[in-house]
């Protein structure tokens, strides 16, 4: 949705799986990945870097160390408070969302985000790959020389 629609300003995914013909989206809004721990199926993987790799204003690929697939619903929000503590689903969705709220802040112009901070603050979450936003000229833009005239009224 975010390629197609410019009113979106910036992108997250909380480990979902996405069609190969989305991996070759070239997103130019930020884009934060979320991945549940542990090992993921090939196709996953092999999609997930493709789109990484066409990143225009770069994004960055966590992994919640301790959660599954299912961490990223409001379900364990049902559960008991032993439960919870049991699963452990209940501080991944609290972590995940302080990540996404650290994560979105800047590009909606939210003062004092910092994704670094709240990586700090969970340190279950960790990196698994950051890409830089592209330049201009490496997103394909032209740039162009302009030169004052001379004298004589030509351009040197």
């Amino acid at each position: 949705m975010i390629a197609q629609d410019a009113r979106f300003r910036v992108g997250a995914n909380l480990d979902g799986i996405l069609d190969d013909h989305q991996a070759g989206l070239r997103l130019n809004r930020p884009f934060l990945w979320l991945q549940s721990d542990g090992s993921q199926p090939s196709s996953y993987v092999r999609v997930r870097d493709q789109l990484f790799d066409s990143l225009q204003a770069g994004g960055d690929l966590l992994n919640v160390g301790g959660s599954s697939h299912d961490s990223f619903t409001d379900s364990s929000f049902y559960q008991s408070p032993m439960g919870q503590s049991l699963l452990g689903e209940h501080n991944a969705a609290q972590a995940a969302g302080d990540i996404i709220a650290s994560f979105v802040g800047s590009p909606l112009g939210a003062a004092g985000s910092n994704l670094e901070q709240a990586l700090a603050r969970h340190p279950t979450i960790r990196m698994e790959r950051h890409v830089a936003p592209l330049t201009l000229s490496e997103q394909g833009f032209i740039s162009t020389e302009i030169r004052p005239p001379s004298a004589n009224g030509s351009h040197a």
